[in-house]
Formats: C-alpha cells, sequence, structure tokens
C-alpha cells in the first residue's frame, strides 16, 4: 500500500537520537510505533476481538469511532504525560505512513521470532 500525501502535524517528527530516527512524538521517547502496538494490544483486552478473529487492519480499527475512543482513553489513562492530540497525531501519521510502520511491525516481529 502507497503512503497517503502526509499531513502537516508539527506534534510528530523524527529526532535523530531518539528512538533511532523513527518518527516519535516529539518532546518525548514514544514512538509512533508504541502507539500503534498499544492499539492493537487494547483492542484485544478491551474485548473487541472474539477469539479466533482475525484482527483488523488497524486503518479499519482506527477509523471506527466506537472503539477508538475507549483506546484512546486507555492509553491516556496510562500515559498520562500524552495529550490527545499527540495521541491522534501518532495515529494520523500512521494512516499516512502505512507502509513505513507496518514494515517497523515486521522487522519487529520477525526479530521477536528469531529469538524464541
Amino acid at each position: 500500500m502507497k503512503a497517503r500525501t502526509a499531513t502537516k502535524t508539527p506534534l510528530i517528527g523524527r529526532v535523530p537520537d531518539v528512538r533511532g530516527g523513527d518518527a516519535v512524538i516529539l518532546g518525548t521517547r514514544i514512538s509512533v510505533l508504541d502507539i500503534v502496538r498499544w492499539v492493537q494490544v487494547e483492542y484485544e483486552e478491551l474485548g473487541f476481538r472474539c477469539p479466533g478473529e482475525p484482527m483488523p487492519r488497524l486503518t479499519q480499527l482506527l477509523a471506527d469511532e466506537k472503539k477508538k475512543g475507549p483506546i484512546l482513553g486507555w492509553i491516556l489513562a496510562n500515559f498520562r504525560h500524552l495529550t490527545s492530540a499527540q495521541v491522534l497525531g501518532a495515529w494520523q501519521y500512521f494512516l499516512d505512513h502505512e507502509d513505513e510502520i507496518l514494515g517497523l511491525i515486521a522487522e519487529e516481529d520477525a526479530a521477536w521470532r528469531a529469538h524464541e
């Protein structure tokens, strides 16, 4: 899938010495990948997925307003230094750069499998 035209978000950027230069929420060490992973985990924890049901594509998940609210609430409750604007900015970055973030997920998953 090709990256969409990037939306300018001053909340997300790359800092060379932070998280290997991957996209982060500026002023933090929290990467867009972290936010995406938390979305995946909380989707299951909040019971939005039945056992045996495949995980929806992240783009579908983030477009579902009924599910997005509780997941955003969980992230903000557990990472109190983040604002909703920062988390939503990370989600928008993912939507604009889906191939990049999915590539990082694939690399991370492969590294974990290699160590099992």
